[in-house]
């Protein structure tokens, strides 16, 4: 991640508590870009500018005159050695990084020298976080600079103009609202009357006059669109019954609507450049197989997540196929991803190829319960959509490619297979693994063939002589083929349990090669609803 820190910055980490530095203010101010262990011969050949460089046993030998002066016109940001090194350092080798204002930092010898590249990347995090969460509250002072202390925006406008105000968004949600009104009701009214619905709005109207509402005042309804899209319904009262409204209110009300859309532009400007710099490193991690653990780190320091060393990964998409009316919406349901599972759980979303991806550290229980919540969310705030989601297994980071390919595999699986389905996880796919090519589309001909030969001529017996024969099945692979516990469980006698079996064995024909095998394998097929099942009524065997 090419953040910088400098190294006054980079010296509060725990890790130079007790550290023996050699620093003046200039060199303080040093920015440093990456932090690289040069333990190496022909170190000087190797440096670049903004470089915190790491040097131990070498500095026996390399402190020369000439070396120090490339340290010098190389710009790197300071040179970093363990206390026992300190020896090699005379006065006069300190004397002159003291002259080109290079840091010379000595650790104590306990440390590693990853744990100095670990305090680096965590001094990154923390200054990045630090200065994002500065840039949010320096958006949010500007966006509510209109607004007074805790008064609402509705509030203080109802209070210096004496005029009613609401503002609602698309779906009738009370964003703000004066207290002197019952704003519910009224727009329980306008929803009834379809005042308030993104279809058939005129984006060309300034003010619409609204009459006969409970309020027994007339309303006047003004829709504010950003980039061509509905964001939000101002909603007005006068004080005064009339058929115009004063130039005061009128002025006052454009001043507040430019600044409501000014609030929306910066958010959703913020928004959709920090979203679109994580899609490009998710891009560039996914371009380079998801084996660069520094792709992964910048997307964790971007996103400010922490994940944990077990990951998984979701993949999201839907029933559209033009790439256009995706893309279209790509950021605006990236961030709705984002917000909810912000509440739900840590992970990091992308957007790449009409796809959603979201890596996580979550269990599989902890996605068993909230992603049907998401995707209930994102049906029903983009109704044209309908949205399914592949979960691969959970593995460690470096194997962050066999996640990714996982829930690509899955979410192809219940595209291809289980129209009706939303979810899958790569696990549940247990047997059916089988069956499917490399596109994750299913053996047709197999699986039919299965179906017709095991499971078809139990299924007509059955609904012909009321036999029962695929219950007796499923309870005898379920008991691991105990005629003890079989017949307890079906309430017959062992013999009566024979004979049934001798009749599934009748049926089929017991000449086949692996018969219980493969007549265990096309019972779950069967149970699976996959291949020419649907075709033949299922029978409730429970």
């Amino acid at each position: 991640m090419n953040y910088n820190i400098n190294v006054s910055f980079f010296l509060r980490h725990p890790v130079f508590n007790y550290a023996d530095t050699y620093l003046t203010r200039p060199g303080g101010q040093r920015e440093i870009s990456t932090c690289t262990i040069m333990d190496i011969g022909n170190i000087a050949n190797w440096l670049n500018p903004n470089e915190a460089v790491i040097v131990g046993e070498r500095t026996n030998t390399c402190l020369t005159d000439d070396f120090i002066e490339k340290l010098h016109t190389r710009e790197i940001s300071c040179l970093i050695s363990k206390k026992k090194f300190k020896k090699n350092f005379t006065e006069r080798v300190i004397q002159q990084f003291h002259k080109y204002d290079i840091p010379l930092i000595f650790v104590t010898d306990n440390y590693a020298w990853s744990a100095i590249i670990k305090a680096f990347q965590d001094s990154q995090f923390k200054l990045y976080n630090r200065e994002r969460n500065d840039q949010e509250k320096f958006h949010a002072k500007v966006i509510t600079s209109f607004n007074k202390s805790e008064l609402g925006v509705a509030t203080m406008f109802q209070k210096d103009t004496g005029a009613s105000l609401a503002i609602v968004d698309p779906a009738g949600n009370l964003i703000s609202a004066s207290a002197d009104t019952d704003w519910t009701l009224i727009i329980q009214k306008l929803n009834e009357h379809n005042f308030i619905s993104e279809n058939g709005i005129n984006k060309q109207m300034y003010l619409q006059h609204i009459a006969e509402l409970p309020s027994r005042k007339d309303v006047w309804i003004n829709p504010l669109f950003y980039k061509q899209h509905l964001i939000y319904y101002v909603l007005l009262i006068l004080p005064k019954e009339t058929d115009r409204i004063s130039k005061s209110i009128a002025t006052k009300l454009k001043i507040l609507t430019k600044i409501i859309i000014e609030k929306t532009e910066l958010q959703q400007d913020l928004l959709s450049e920090h979203l679109l710099r994580l899609n490009e490193l998710f891009q560039n991690l996914r371009n380079d197989n998801f084996e660069n653990p520094e792709g992964l780190a910048a997307l964790q320091y971007l996103s400010g997540n922490r994940l944990g060393n077990e990951l998984r990964v979701i993949v999201l998409s839907n029933n559209i196929s033009r790439k256009s009316i995706w893309d279209d919406n790509a950021i605006k349901i990236q961030a709705a991803i984002n917000h909810t599972i912000s509440q739900q759980f840590t992970g990091i979303t992308a957007y790449s190829n009409k796809s959603w991806f979201i890596i996580t550290d979550a269990t599989k229980s902890v996605l068993m319960a909230q992603l049907p919540k998401l995707l209930k969310n994102l049906d029903q705030s983009y109704s044209k959509y309908r949205f399914q989601a592949g979960v691969s297994q959970q593995y460690r980071a470096n194997n962050l490619n066999r996640c990714f390919k996982e829930a690509v595999g899955a979410l192809q699986y219940l595209k291809n297979n289980h129209f009706r389905s939303d979810i899958k996880h790569y696990s549940e796919l247990g047997i059916d693994q089988l069956f499917l090519d490399d596109d994750y589309q299913l053996n047709e001909y197999y699986v039919n063939n299965m179906i017709r030969t095991f499971i078809q001529p139990l299924h007509q017996h059955d609904i012909k002589f009321h036999s029962e024969l695929l219950k007796t099945l499923d309870c005898y692979i379920n008991n691991d083929f105990s005629l003890t516990k079989t017949s307890a469980e079906l309430f017959i006698h062992k013999n009566t349990l024979r004979n049934r079996i001798n009749k599934i064995k009748e049926l089929i024909g017991s000449n086949h090669d692996d018969f219980w095998l493969n007549l265990q394998i096309s019972y779950r097929l069967y149970q699976q609803g996959l291949g020419e099942t649907a075709l033949i009524s299922r029978i409730n065997i429970k």
